[in-house]
């Protein structure tokens, strides 16, 4: 029996969209959703190789059900630009790949497959590629819906649902659909209408049998009558829909000069070779023109050499090509962290040390720690394509496979064999080339050369140096934790009035909101939330909200730092995390392993947790700290004259804002103005509204609403720039800071408004202390100095206490002369033994 896979275009084009990242054609049309559905499209048939295939597709504007019901689907949030831009382009797509499709005015999708179920089902074995319930209804025995891996038939429908395909409209009509606006029977739930259904059939023999329904539910029924048959009405698909479609029409032909036309139009490099006029081989052809080889010693000869080392600083291996060959160091063979032995240290050393040698890597940063551990002074060029292509696009994890799928067209499986990585490794050649080119195109050259290029160098040194950890006294510090979550345990247990598992949601659940009859208002898939929110919100019905996040926040202290940071600590007695320059989508840097980005400051315990970050003797511990950097670009960029005068005087921007929002003098203001003040100038800007300021500050909407407008007479730069700034990002596709890094902005969502109003912002603030960090560096073996940590806007050094008084002065230097702005920048310069008690220095 031949195969015929209906596919539901509309479901899999919103699915697409949801799950994929935005991405762009060559001409700055948002494409990701087209691409995935593409992608899902050739994967169906490449896998399951259907001998018939078509797309359904809803058509736009309303249709029948709209004129029995005029609210049907009423409720549904508009869809956002993007998606809508490329709904209209889905046939293009399925033209494109030579695959039959279908719309009819005045019915949807689900209409036409039903119809074409009915038309072909005698002929054909029929799979509904869908995630839509509703199709459930057409389920039997030559009838699946198939939503990968999951194949559904009659079992599965009665399992799920409690009902035969044949009754699931009747289920339906009972529950209603919220997506749909389908109204069902007020108060009868999914369990309701499956007992019913399996009592009395279709809702026509319920009705016939009201008087023998128990009365709870019979009153209820009988108040939704109306609605019901409606339901049913409504979500009963068509099976009588006239399919132009003859069973030849459905042979899908996948043709490589169609599949590259659709590629080249919308930028689909990958299906292009995948499908393409490019062979599916293209890895083979790629390893067949290089050699294997374990002898590295041949690539001294070469004067350009590729190189990606396998998994960072822990290398597994050393892929290198040039001069038309490619080979594979295999260091796990040996217990040595980097190198395989005397041979490949060797070799690598005399590469390193060449000044004449270009070398292309995808991680510069772990050649420079390499070099460090081995004590060899790099004197070679080093290129980095992963930074080229954040630079170019600031989504992350910029690696090999994803850059050669973007700019090559060229798909790479993952890396597990020598050959493989070797290969890889030849790619780079040509994926500097494109990078370069795309770089310079861009005009972001600089960001890339400027910046992130020497900023790998600074990084290895840190992390290569590493933070002195006290291990002890976070040992200590954990032993309290315990005694106080022992506490704080036996007080929730005492207000729950049994014994329970408190880390356990379900669990929580059960206590606060069946058996203490609390009320959550935020719901997840799994049931009612349990989170901080909510238990701020309920603490002043319970005093077990108020422990439990005691309870938290000791348990938290305790697992991430008091016990995880002592396990990390490496034989030198030092944390050695990994900085990620690639790992946001504003440019600042993150941490991993452990992350020390999160230190935490302020919070109860927080000081104990940074006591333990401690120095060597001799020496101090020197922050340097940017004041209200975010705050200072935001004045830079709106050119409020307020905003400027404020920081020209060096005045408390939190004072002077509350002083102006609020009608007092600036020595007058309470610290809960200033509480409020500085809520409303770090939120307004990163798009808070008045519902988000109001939760924050717990007040009302209409106080939220009123401090809001009150700011935005008192600075009307700001006012103009958070509206001007997101009309120019969409306007170009992108939004841009000072030192001119983008950040591409695919659609017109709130997310993308967000981000337009914020990552200049933030953006240039971390491109300001890269650039100091970058300055400051040279600096730093003269003074006895090691720039140690970058914690956001503070970067910490341990230095020669003798030479601190001088170092702060030259680092805050570099710090405040970054750039120049239209406000100065202020540093707050500190010292000490430990990164909790630390003395202020002028």
């Amino acid at each position: 029996m031949k195969k015929l896979f209906i596919i539901d275009g509309n479901n899999y084009m919103h699915r697409a969209f949801h799950a994929l990242p935005p991405l762009l054609s060559p001409d700055g049309k948002p494409v990701g959703a087209l691409y995935g559905f593409a992608r899902m499209l050739l994967r169906i048939i490449k896998k399951h190789k259907p001998d018939r295939m078509a797309v359904v597709f809803d058509s736009p504007g309303k249709n029948f059900r709209h004129s029995e019901y005029p609210a049907y689907k009423a409720t549904r949030p508009e869809a956002d630009e993007s998606l809508v831009f490329q709904l209209q382009n889905m046939r293009g797509v399925t033209d494109g790949l030579g695959i039959a499709s279908i719309a009819a005015p005045g019915y949807e999708a689900d209409d036409l497959t039903a119809s074409m179920t009915k038309k072909f089902k005698d002929v054909c074995d029929v799979y509904i590629v869908s995630a839509d319930k509703d199709l459930c209804q057409l389920v039997d025995e030559r009838v699946r819906i198939f939503n990968e891996p999951k194949v559904i038939g009659p079992a599965e429908v009665m399992e799920k649902y409690g009902v035969s395909p044949g009754l699931f409209c009747d289920w339906q009509a009972l529950v209603g659909d919220k997506s749909d606006n389908v109204p069902g029977a007020s108060g009868i739930g999914p369990k309701g209408a499956t007992a019913l259904i399996a009592e009395y059939g279709g809702i026509e023999s319920v009705y016939e049998n009201i008087d023998s329904v128990k009365e709870s539910l019979r009153r209820k029924l009988i108040a939704s009558k109306e609605d019901v048959f409606l339901s049913k009405k409504l979500v009963t698909l068509l099976k009588d829909v006239p399919v132009e479609l003859s069973d030849e029409a459905l042979k899908p032909e996948i043709k490589a000069e169609d599949v590259a036309a659709l590629a080249e139009k919308w930028g689909f490099s990958s299906l292009k070779n995948e499908y393409g006029v490019q062979s599916e081989n293209v890895l083979k052809e790629e390893i067949a023109r290089f050699v294997y080889t374990g002898d590295l010693s041949f690539f001294k000869s070469c004067r350009e050499i590729a190189l990606h080392f396998a998994d960072g600083k822990k290398l597994k291996g050393i892929a290198l090509a040039g001069g038309g060959k490619s080979g594979f160091a295999d260091t796990m063979q040996t217990e040595l962290d980097f190198g395989a032995g005397e041979h490949y240290k060797k070799v690598l050393a005399e590469i390193f040390s060449d000044p004449g040698i270009k070398i292309i890597s995808d991680d510069s940063k772990s050649i420079y720690a390499y070099c460090l551990a081995e004590n060899i002074t790099v004197k070679s060029e080093i290129e980095d394509i992963s930074l080229m292509g954040y630079v170019i696009d600031s989504q992350p994890r910029q690696d090999i496979l994803r850059l050669a799928s973007k700019y090559l067209g060229r798909e790479i499986p993952e890396f597990v064999k020598k050959e493989e990585c070797a290969s890889a490794a030849g790619l780079m050649f040509d994926l500097e080339k494109a990078l370069k080119k795309k770089t310079e195109e861009m005009q972001l050259t600089p960001i890339y050369r400027d910046m992130e290029k020497p900023l790998a160098v600074v990084l290895a040194h840190m992390e290569f140096c590493g933070v002195k950890l006290d291990s002890a006294k976070l040992d200590n510090f954990s032993l309290f934790l315990e005694k106080e979550i022992g506490d704080v345990s036996g007080r929730i247990l005492g207000l729950a009035g049994e014994d329970f598992n408190i880390n356990s949601n379900v669990e929580l659940r059960r206590i606060l909101f069946e058996k203490m009859k609390l009320v959550s208002k935020k719901k997840t898939k799994t049931g009612a939330s349990v989170d901080a929110e909510v238990l701020r919100d309920l603490s002043g019905e319970s005093p077990v909200c108020l422990e439990l996040l005691k309870y938290r926040t000791l348990a938290k202290m305790k697992s991430t730092y008091a016990d995880a940071l002592p396990a990390l600590v490496a034989p030198d007695g030092r944390l050695h995390t990994t900085f990620n320059a690639t790992g946001t989508l504003t440019g600042r840097l993150s941490s991993s392993k452990p992350n020390l980005q999160n230190i935490p400051k302020g919070a109860a315990g927080a000081d104990e947790i940074r006591k333990a970050f401690v120095c060597d003797e001799g020496k101090v511990l020197l922050s340097g700290d940017y004041s209200q950097i975010d705050l200072r670009v935001l004045a830079h960029f709106s050119g409020d004259a307020r905003l400027i005068e404020a920081f020209g005087k060096d005045e408390d921007i939190h004072n002077f804002t509350a002083s102006l929002v609020f009608g007092t003098a600036i020595d007058a203001v309470t610290k809960e103005q200033r509480r409020i003040a500085k809520t409303v100038n770090f939120g307004i800007v990163y798009g808070m509204s008045s519902f988000g300021l109001a939760a924050d500050l717990e007040i009302s909407r209409g106080e939220a609403d009123g401090i809001i407008k009150e700011y935005w007479k008192i600075f009307p730069g700001v006012k103009d720039y958070v509206k001007n700034s997101a009309e120019g990002a969409f306007e170009k596709g992108y939004t841009e800071t000072l030192f001119g890094r983008r950040r591409i902005l695919a659609g017109r969502t709130p997310f993308d408004r967000r981000a337009a109003i914020n990552t200049p912002i933030q953006g240039t603030s971390s491109d300001i202390i890269k650039k100091a960090m970058i300055d400051i560096f040279p600096c730093l073996c003269e003074h006895g100095a090691a720039m140690i940590l970058q914690v956001h806007d503070e970067l910490l050094f341990e230095i020669d206490e003798s030479n601190s008084g001088k170092f702060a002065k030259i680092s805050r230097g570099f710090m405040e002369h970054a750039v120049k702005l239209s406000v100065p920048l202020k540093v707050n310069m500190k010292k000490g033994l430990n990164f909790a008690v630390m003395e202020n220095l002028e």
